[in-house]
């Protein structure tokens, strides 16, 4: 009990957590002034340095932030607090009363409505003419709640680092706790004056339910009873690449026999790296279409775009990796000329033919006499074709045509003179 007898403490000696309010407003401004507000400078500092200490852990959410408590408002307390009892002074009448009231509820009614405010209820003027309003003071209580025991849970991988990645953990409510980043520990309350705990949480399909997991809760905190760790093994997905020629439709191309590289059937542990490689085969492009399980395609990327994603690094998802490595040909320049004997008396108007383009490994047409046979002077013909640097016969070059390949193709239709009959005498 204070000096005056006005309060009653539930310590022997009130220090500012847990006192109860005093019932004057002339106590309670002592009590702020003298108890509470050094309790609460002590416990800020206390807070402060806590923070720092802790600042890792804090920003990893591993810990919490203690927060400063705030000081009380003593403004215009003695106006403000009015004893709870009877007193000439709370007389009201009942009429003003419940004018002031319905002017309050009118003026606040979206507020009221919402439920941030409480509607003022009105009286029966004519029964009670005079009511009696009391005024408690605004005052300010903090309280500070610890619970114990707390069990926290922590899951590490097999090297022994906090899992900050990878599958999510699902607790038998259905919450998921994902791995986002931020390390893996739940904050499990046992139910009191129960002895005993279990987490009641699952890392896939595995629940953790064993007798081995229950745990005796201690009632004191800062223990490292309350303290489980479980080390998680990370399960094996699958790896699988497949390597194919595009099967959309190309003019005069059929894809090649020869494999581009083995497909890939493999298994990676979930977050390990993993490789996909992308050969290189002159005069086609890749594609790599990353896929989902069931197919379903998830994205697409040129052989430029994979690289530097590759290069970044790629790990192993609980869902798998799936990929299909496609290519198409490139276009490729075909370029057709004519000669003529070095003898030869006459020129053609145009000696080179418009560059052609088609596909690598399609098949380009060759004519007996070429694009440009109406230009070959009167007086010569086509005397073979050589085709890429092999002289052909002009049979032989119409049966064989062109087969592209990888950079500019050539065409070369070599001309001689006719050979014409003579007429004798």
């Amino acid at each position: 009990m204070d000096a005056d007898g006005s309060v009653v403490y539930t310590s022997a000696k009130p220090d500012g957590k847990l006192d109860v309010v005093p019932a004057t407003w002339q106590a309670y401004e002592k009590y702020a002034k003298e108890i509470y507000d050094p309790y609460r400078l002590k416990q800020n500092e206390e807070n402060q340095a806590y923070n720092e200490e802790h600042a890792a852990e804090i920003a990893n959410g591993t810990l919490t932030r203690k927060s400063d408590l705030e000081a009380w408002s003593l403004d215009n307390i003695g106006q403000t607090w009015v004893n709870l009892g009877w007193t000439p002074s709370n007389e009201y009448d009942a009429a003003q009363y419940n004018e002031a009231a319905q002017t309050y509820n009118d003026g606040n009614k979206s507020e009221i409505d919402k439920g941030t405010l409480v509607e003022r209820n009105l009286v029966d003027a004519d029964a009670t003419p005079i009511i009696h309003k009391f005024q408690p003071a605004v005052n300010y209580v903090t309280y500070q709640y610890k619970v114990d025991p707390t069990i926290t849970y922590t899951y590490k991988d097999s090297a022994g680092k906090v899992i900050n990645k990878g599958e999510p953990v699902v607790d038998v409510d259905g919450n998921s706790y994902y791995s986002d980043r931020t390390p893996a520990v739940i904050h499990v309350t046992a139910d009191m004056p129960a002895d005993s705990a279990t987490s009641g949480l699952h890392q896939g399909d595995a629940a953790f339910t064993s007798v081995d997991e229950v745990v005796k809760a201690v009632s004191e905190l800062g223990t490292t009873a309350n303290q489980i760790e479980y080390t998680l093994t990370a399960a094996p997905e699958p790896l699988q690449v497949t390597y194919s020629y595009t099967t959309a439709k190309v003019a005069n191309w059929t894809s090649p026999k020869t494999a581009i590289a083995a497909n890939i059937d493999a298994t990676v542990a979930t977050d390990d790296a993993y490789d996909v490689a992308v050969p290189t085969v002159a005069g086609y492009t890749a594609q790599i279409v990353a896929k989902a399980a069931d197919g379903t395609v998830l994205n697409t990327y040129t052989a430029t775009q994979f690289k530097a994603i590759a290069a970044a690094g790629l790990a192993m998802t609980a869902d798998g990796a799936y990929y299909d490595v496609i290519y198409t040909p490139a276009v490729q320049n075909i370029k057709t000329s004519y000669t003529l004997p070095k003898n030869a008396k006459v020129q053609m108007t145009q000696m080179t033919a418009d560059t052609v383009q088609a596909a690598t490994d399609s098949t380009y047409d060759v004519t007996a006499d070429g694009p440009l046979k109406a230009l070959i002077p009167r007086g010569y013909q086509v005397a073979t074709i050589t085709i890429n640097g092999q002289e052909l016969s002009v049979d032989d070059a119409d049966a064989q045509n062109l087969q592209v390949i990888t950079g500019d193709n050539t065409v070369v239709y070599n001309l001689k003179a006719s050979i014409h009959p003579t007429i004798d005498g």
